[in-house]
């Protein structure tokens, strides 16, 4: 995806995002700072035995779970790194809308500008963005798009590598 589309994607998240939120920017951050507490929250469960539970959960917030995602890929966008990020597990299991995989392409573009070939991103971004990029790429060459998928791929090598997060890689 070039720079242009990816920005072209992120200028559409918001203008639905804003329209859902109607304009209220305060409820706009505190809706995101809810939600990416919640998709923060469900991560290590997905893994493992409360998952149905954490599904039931987030099925039921999977349209404010959009909304906010949107929002930060507007107003702060490493937290949408780190939203999708925590959400990945849940996607693994369920079919994701075109919006949804519009928002982790959109998440990963982010991700990829702030840290790939990049000398002053810290460890922890090195390792989030390639916990995002590892695992967007497992899940994107898994339904038959291995093109996109292996340049991910890729970079979540050399980002863990980099990070030095046993975690990361």
């Amino acid at each position: 995806m070039t720079t242009s589309n990816a920005q072209a994607q992120i200028d559409l998240h918001r203008a639905k995002c804003f329209e859902k939120l109607e304009g209220d920017l305060a409820m706009a951050d505190r809706h995101l700072a809810v939600y990416a507490a919640l998709a923060a929250d469900s991560a290590e469960p997905m893994r493992g035995p409360r998952i149905v539970d954490w599904l039931d959960r987030l099925d039921a917030e999977l349209d404010n779970l959009g909304t906010a995602l949107e929002w930060g890929l507007e107003a702060e966008p490493w937290t949408a790194v780190a939203m999708a990020t925590a959400l990945l597990p849940y996607w693994a299991v369920r079919v994701m809308s075109q919006d949804n995989d519009d928002r982790i392409v959109a998440a990963i573009e982010i991700a990829r500008a702030r840290v790939v070939d990049q000398p002053d991103a810290t460890s922890e971004d090195q390792a989030l963005a390639a916990k995002l990029l590892g695992e967007g790429a497992r899940l994107w060459g898994m339904s038959g798009r291995a093109s996109i998928a292996f340049g991910w791929a890729q970079d979540a090598l050399r980002l863990a590598e980099a990070s030095g997060d046993a975690a990361a890689r």
